[in-house]
């Protein structure tokens, strides 16, 4: 797991997301032709909606950067500070 992934983001993703939540899973399960290294962390989405709650929260993780700072404040992904 890089330094930017604490233990605490991983903890509160688990709780919302529970076991689809893998982490270091290698990506060469998922695609076709097999190859691909570890996934820091992989989801599984159940629906569109659990996607969008998974892009919120690793915006307001900053797990991927925004391209504004502006972008953060307007998540409605519970606190994960």
């Amino acid at each position: 797991m890089r330094l930017m992934t604490t233990l605490h983001t991983v903890e509160r993703l688990r709780e919302i997301f529970g076991d689809r939540l893998a982490i270091s899973e290698p990506l060469s399960r998922h695609t076709t032709a097999r190859v691909g290294g570890p996934a820091e962390l992989f989801l599984t989405a159940a629906s569109a909606e659990e996607l969008r709650l998974a892009v919120e929260g690793a915006y307001a993780c900053l797990l991927y950067p925004s391209p504004s700072p502006r972008d953060r404040n307007r998540s409605r992904m519970p606190s994960f500070a």
